[in-house]
């Protein structure tokens, strides 16, 4: 969050609205309750905003650092993401969307990528959400979170828990799609995003 809040300081720009996916959407929240950027909105989709419950909050870090600190993990993933049609099942596994054959190919290209899996890697064995669920209470920006209702990566109470914790949040759950909506069905995803900017821009300027 601190390394794009000084990326959009050196590009002069100050954006009207802040959406991010999964861990992006994290950021984006981060950003925003640290005066880094000012939106007028800021858009979770699939958004990861809570620690996970019970001991996994802690098991999770943990594992990651391990895989991380392992030269071979990332060999071994990629490896076995190369193996045909592996991409598209372990997202249908690990995330609930049914993606088409050209974007899981995409997503084989990064599997395969072992620079990417370690930096996937030290970003999970680094990843600490108590502050911002601590945090989120106070953002003053509108707040829209987009949740697929078949989501198995994250769930979509997540999304319902953090609208309800701030004044301007708001959840709105897609039937049928899972973490990837906006690669899924992109309109269905691009609709509600659309309105909520016109919203902001006419209620707050």
């Amino acid at each position: 969050a601190d390394a794009l809040g000084t990326l959009v300081e050196a590009l002069g720009v100050q954006p009207d609205a802040v959406i991010g996916h999964s861990a992006g959407a994290a950021v984006a929240a981060r950003m925003a309750l640290d005066g880094r950027v000012s939106p007028r909105l800021v858009v979770g989709i699939g958004g990861a905003l809570e620690p996970f419950p019970g001991p996994a909050a802690f098991l999770f870090p943990q594992i990651a650092k391990l895989l991380f600190l392992n030269p071979l993990a990332p060999q071994l993933f990629t490896m076995t993401a190369g193996m045909p049609g592996e991409a598209k099942r372990f997202l249908a596994r690990s995330t609930g969307s049914r993606i088409d054959a050209d974007t899981a190919r995409y997503y084989g290209r990064l599997f395969r990528n072992r620079a990417h899996v370690a930096s996937t890697l030290g970003m999970m064995a680094s990843w600490d959400l108590v502050p911002l669920a601590r945090d989120i209470p106070r953002l003053s920006a509108e707040l829209l979170l987009l949740h697929g209702s078949e989501d198995k990566a994250v769930p979509p109470c997540v999304s319902e828990e953090v609208a309800a914790r701030t004044s301007n949040g708001r959840a709105l759950l897609l039937p049928g799609l899972g973490h990837l909506p906006h690669e899924e069905d992109a309109a269905a995803v691009a609709a509600p995003l659309v309105e909520a900017i016109r919203y902001t821009r006419v209620e707050r300027g």
